[in-house]
């Protein structure tokens, strides 16, 4: 049958050969029908058309990769990996990944990951940073103009180092100096994007996942900026890997029918990293539900106003996750630090393990980060311990949230 405005034509010829059969005076009441009819569904030459809706697909997923920076080879090796994967069969035929990729060589650029190759949808300039709101707003929004879908997920790939902040508006996010400081995407102009703007961009977003295949992200006060952005987080506890995620074995996961088997992902990269030796077998990270940070930071803050001064600025025989000297003072694990600062409460610490249990939904850790430093405890969250009140102003620890609503409490 043909359609025109996604309309059946009527068959004309049809009715038209038994007309002549029927009498005169009933031949002009159907034709007369017919007619009033016809003229009742004519479109006005003025009514414009109205465009069909876009299909969507079930999932779209966006690759964030700033890599034009010392990870260089690394984002050449994972783009691989996606290619692999999809080559495998691990994009389902109603979802779409895409990549947004930079690095030393190449320019900025969107692309589809697709069985055959790389597919270009944009090319974007160099001039603008991309660790810039204005660009990542600008590549979330082309990717869903490209593939939009009922559902959206995003992994962000680069350098990271969780809650540090540079104190810079979000209007002006990029960065140029000569303090190694970066939250996410550091690049080879010393450029970064705070975690504050980050959670602006995508607080209207509704990415029903993130990943972050970079170092130090599953801090406590990263995750309550981001909780209004997601669902889940998929995050690293320490330093990782340099070969970070294993993309060829784990891509699957986040196309799965309902949520994105985050867990999945997580297991098969913690049994990648688990049977290496030496430094390379080191693996630190969880999965994380962001709907209960309100209530692990209400009983935190519990904690914090009940506490010892002596016990709130100590990391006396609290898990560091630091194995990078730079990183030692601001990333402890937080069960060890709430377990230390409640030695005679314990109905109020397993009120804190009741909430924790319920952000953290899985986590993983090898014995050793990197052949060094040994984890007797990892909780799947890390939190900085402030050495002291005026130590707030560390890497601009009082612009979180986490400080304002947590932290600050213990501060007499």
């Amino acid at each position: 049958m043909r359609y025109k405005n996604n309309k059946p034509y009527s068959r004309t010829n049809s009715v038209i050969s038994a007309l002549w059969k029927l009498p005169l005076m009933a031949l002009a009441i159907i034709m007369g029908a017919l007619s009033l009819s016809s003229c009742h569904n004519d479109k006005h030459e003025d009514e414009p058309d109205v465009p069909d809706e876009p299909k969507q697909d079930r999932r779209t997923v966006l690759v964030y990769m700033v890599a034009n920076n010392t990870l260089n080879s690394y984002g050449t090796m994972d783009r691989k990996e996606m290619l692999q994967a999809a080559k495998d069969g691990q994009i389902p035929s109603d979802c779409r990944m895409l990549l947004y990729y930079l690095d030393y060589k190449t320019a900025p650029a969107l692309y589809e990951i697709t069985p055959d190759s790389l597919a270009l949808i944009a090319n974007y300039s160099s001039s603008e940073p991309s660790v810039t709101a204005n660009r990542m707003r600008t590549v979330i929004s082309d990717a869903k103009e490209y593939a939009p879908a009922k559902e959206y997920g995003m992994v962000l790939w680069s350098h990271a180092n969780g809650w540090f902040e540079d104190g810079l508006p979000e209007e002006d996010s990029s960065r140029s100096s000569n303090v190694s400081l970066y939250s996410f995407g550091y690049t080879a102009n010393r450029e970064s994007m705070n975690i504050t703007t980050l959670s602006k961009v995508l607080e209207n977003e509704a990415m029903d996942f993130l990943y972050f295949d970079c170092c130090y992200m599953a801090s406590t006060e990263s995750l309550y900026e981001l909780r209004k952005c997601t669902k889940q987080v998929y995050a690293s506890t320490a330093e990782m890997h340099v070969e970070g995620s294993r993309w060829d074995l784990c891509t699957r996961y986040l196309f799965t029918p309902g949520e994105a088997d985050l867990l999945s992902a997580l297991k098969v990269n913690y049994e990648f990293y688990d049977t290496r030796q030496g430094q390379d077998r080191t693996f630190t990270a969880s999965v994380t539900r962001t709907e209960h940070m309100d209530e692990l930071a209400d009983v935190c803050a519990q904690i914090h106003a009940q506490a010892s001064e002596d016990l709130v600025y100590s990391t006396y025989g609290v898990q560091n996750y630091g194995y990078n000297m730079s990183y030692r003072k601001s990333f402890y694990d937080l069960d060890d630090y709430m377990r230390a600062l409640t030695p005679d409460n314990e109905e109020l610490y397993q009120k804190f393990k009741t909430a924790l249990n319920k952000v953290v939904i899985a986590e993983e850790s090898t014995p050793y980060i990197f052949d060094s430093v040994e984890l007797k405890s990892h909780c799947g969250l890390s939190v900085n311990i402030l050495s002291n009140a005026a130590d707030a102003s560390r890497n601009n620890y009082r612009n979180l949230q986490w400080y304002k609503d947590v932290t600050s409490k213990s501060i007499k």
